[in-house]
């Protein structure tokens, strides 16, 4: 089986693996954890930032992006050691390439959070959830937090 685990943050990376160590997986089962480091969308400020400080803040999300995968990839690895375990951090919109990855892998389940968005913050910001609910290939398992997490 092929689970692609798609972590946002520390916050849901530790609600996504408390919920991979309460499950049994087969051994041959493979996880691949992936982040998607969001493009810098600076709209009509672009002549008031320099191409370094851009630069900068994109090498930045990915290095923060890295840091995350790997910490969750070890606390996996940690709850199923038998299990072969992928990192991969990828640029773009993070519906379109948590897809993109789960189609072209192919995964047979994603796993991911949602922040459990409502009314106008879910019309204003989207639900990347809702959207690979929608259009996954595969079976999709949404982790929601704790009430007291997500404070």
């Amino acid at each position: 089986m092929k689970i692609l685990v798609a972590v946002e943050d520390k916050m849901f990376g530790d609600a996504l693996v408390d919920f991979i160590s309460h499950h049994m997986w087969a051994d041959d089962t493979q996880f691949k954890i992936v982040h998607v480091v969001e493009p810098v969308f600076i709209g009509n400020l672009a002549s008031a930032y320099s191409a370094e400080l851009l630069t900068n803040l994109i090498d930045e999300k990915e290095k923060l992006g890295k840091e995350l995968v790997g910490y969750v990839s070890q606390a996996v690895k940690k709850a199923c050691p038998n299990n072969t375990i992928e990192e991969v951090v990828i640029h773009g919109l993070p519906k379109e390439e948590i897809l993109n990855t789960a189609n072209e892998w192919p995964a047979d389940l994603i796993i991911m959070g949602s922040h459990g968005r409502t009314g106008i913050d879910k019309f204003l910001m989207g639900s990347v959830s809702m959207a690979v609910l929608s259009h996954a290939p595969c079976s999709t398992c949404v982790v929601r937090l704790s009430k007291s997490s997500s404070h």
